[in-house]
C-alpha cells in the first residue's frame, strides 16, 4: 500500500510542478499581450496547450493509481475524491496529500485569475483595433427603395488612407 501511496505522491508532485509551469507561460504570456508581442503570445500559447496535453496524458495514470488506492481502502463512491482519500489513509501519507491538494488548488486558482486578466486584456486590445479599423473605413449608407426596403448591399467608403498608405 505504501507503494502506491508514494507513487501517487510521486504524480501529484509533478502535477503541481506542471501546474506552476502553467501558471508562469500565462504570466509570459500576459505579458507579451501587454508589449504586444505576437510572436511570444503564439508561443506561450504553444506552451500552455503542451502542458495541458502532458496533464491529461498524466490524469490517466494518475486515475489508476487512485483507482488501486480506492479499491484497496474500499471507499464509497462519495468518498472517492481527493478529500476523501486524505481521510482515509494513515500518516505520513494523509498530510502529504493534504499539502498537494492546498498546493494545487492555490496554484490553479492562481492560474484562473491570470487567464481571467489575460482574457480581459486580450479583449480592450480587440476592441481598440476594431475601433481603429472603423474610424479608418468609415461604413456607407445603404440605399433604400421606394418601399423604404434596403435594395443595395452595405458597402464600404473611401477609406482615409490609401493602399500606398
Amino acid at each position: 500500500m505504501s507503494e502506491m501511496l508514494e507513487h501517487l505522491c510521486t504524480l501529484l508532485e509533478a502535477e503541481l510542478a506542471r501546474q506552476g509551469e502553467v501558471y508562469q507561460a500565462c504570466l509570459a504570456q500576459r505579458a507579451a499581450v501587454a508589449r504586444q508581442d505576437i510572436a511570444q503570445v503564439e508561443q506561450s500559447a504553444k506552451a500552455i496547450n503542451a502542458l495541458i496535453r502532458a496533464a491529461k496524458a498524466a490524469e490517466r495514470e494518475r486515475l489508476h493509481v487512485v483507482g488501486e488506492i480506492v479499491q484497496t481502502f474500499q471507499l464509497p463512491l462519495e468518498q472517492q475524491t481527493l478529500t476523501g482519500l486524505i481521510q482515509a489513509v494513515p500518516e505520513p501519507w494523509r498530510h502529504r496529500l493534504a499539502v498537494f491538494q492546498a498546493e494545487l488548488r492555490r496554484i490553479v486558482a492562481a492560474t484562473r485569475a491570470q487567464a481571467h486578466e489575460l482574457s480581459r486584456s486580450i479583449q480592450y486590445a480587440l476592441r481598440a483595433a476594431n475601433e481603429a479599423m472603423g474610424a479608418l473605413t468609415p461604413r456607407m449608407e445603404r440605399p433604400y427603395d421606394a418601399r423604404g426596403v434596403k435594395s443595395a448591399p452595405l458597402g464600404l467608403a473611401p477609406a482615409l488612407i490609401d493602399q500606398r498608405g
